[in-house]
C-alpha cells in the first residue's frame, strides 16, 4: 500500500496538482504510457488478434473559472454528499477502529475543480481529497456506487447538471 504525499500548497486556483492515486486522474498531461498496466502488449500470435490495452484518460486541473450556476449546483451536491459520506465512514462495519473513542474517520474534503486534458474539454468535476488510510478510498468508492448517492451527482433528470467524481489520495488542506 502506497502512502500518499501531502501537498499543502494545493489551493483553489493554484495550478499545483496533488499526488493522484485515482485511476481516472493523473497529474501528467503527457502521452507517456501508464505505469499501471500489469504487462506490456505482446505481439500477435497466429491464434489471436492483437488488441492494445487501453490507457486511462489523463485528466489534470485546468485553471478555468467555474460559472455561477455550476458552482451553486456543485456546492449543493457537496453539502448533501459530505453529510452522507461522513455518516457512511463512521458507520463502517469494516473499520471497527472507529468505535474507539480516540479514533476518528479520515479527513475528507470535496471540492469542485475543472478537470480535463485541455482547456477546451475541461469540465467541472467533484474531487474528494482523502488519505487512503485503512482502505478509505475503497469505502468512498463503495459509497459513490450507491444509487441514492449517484442520483445526487449524476441525476436522471437531464435538465440538472451532473458531475464526475474522483477520489484523490491527498490529505485535504484547510
Amino acid at each position: 500500500m502506497t502512502q500518499p504525499d501531502t501537498d499543502p500548497s494545493y489551493g483553489g486556483s493554484s495550478n499545483a496538482s496533488p499526488e493522484i492515486y485515482d485511476e481516472h486522474l493523473n497529474p501528467e498531461a503527457t502521452s507517456t504510457p501508464s505505469s499501471s498496466c500489469s504487462r506490456p502488449p505482446q505481439p500477435p500470435s497466429d491464434t489471436e488478434t492483437f488488441q492494445p490495452q487501453p490507457h486511462p484518460i489523463r485528466l489534470r486541473p485546468i485553471s478555468k473559472p467555474i460559472d455561477r450556476e455550476t458552482a451553486r449546483r456543485a456546492n449543493d451536491v457537496i453539502e448533501q454528499m459530505s453529510l452522507l459520506l461522513r455518516e457512511h465512514m463512521v458507520k463502517s462495519r469494516r473499520h471497527k477502529y472507529l468505535s474507539r473513542p480516540k479514533r476518528n474517520p479520515p479527513s475528507i474534503s470535496i471540492r469542485p475543480i475543472m478537470l480535463g486534458t485541455t482547456e477546451e474539454d475541461a469540465k467541472t468535476c467533484l474531487v474528494i481529497f482523502c488519505a487512503d488510510s485503512d482502505g478509505a478510498h475503497d469505502k468512498i468508492r463503495d459509497f459513490l456506487r450507491k444509487s441514492f448517492v449517484k442520483e445526487l451527482y449524476q441525476p436522471r433528470d437531464s435538465s440538472e447538471l451532473s458531475f464526475d467524481v474522483h477520489v484523490v489520495g491527498a490529505s485535504p488542506s484547510r
